[in-house]
């Protein structure tokens, strides 16, 4: 009897390479997480993968930035760029998993992916 892994072991495995690197790398496919590296995992408090993937990216920010822009606004305004081609480094401030604020720069990228279902 053969066990057939599931989406997110599947790209874990595609991404293996990524927990490798001391930064925390995220994907995110229609505002939910669909991978993240060990440094993220590290970075948000979560125990394990499961904590993280399959939530909406929301869990992981404040309702406001410190500067008091909403944080779904301009979260909008700043995916909306990089989909459009543009390059965007910003400080946002993240809450943990555990409530705790982090302030770190982010880089958004649109990129190429694909699950290759077998």
């Amino acid at each position: 009897m053969s066990q057939n892994p599931s989406s997110n072991e599947k790209i874990s495995d595609q991404f293996s390479l990524l927990d490798e690197i001391p930064y925390a790398i995220q994907i995110v496919e229609d505002g939910i997480f669909v991978y993240c590296n060990q440094a993220t995992l590290k970075l948000f408090d979560a125990e394990k993968t499961v904590n993280h993937l399959k939530k909406p990216y929301s869990t992981i920010f404040q309702e406001k930035q410190p500067d008091r822009k909403i944080s779904a606004d301009l979260l909008r305004s700043h995916v909306s760029k990089a989909l459009a081609g543009e390059k965007i480094i910003v400080e946002w401030t993240h809450q943990t998993l555990k409530s705790r604020l982090i302030t770190c720069k982010v880089s958004l990228h649109q990129i190429q992916f694909r699950v290759t279902h077998v």
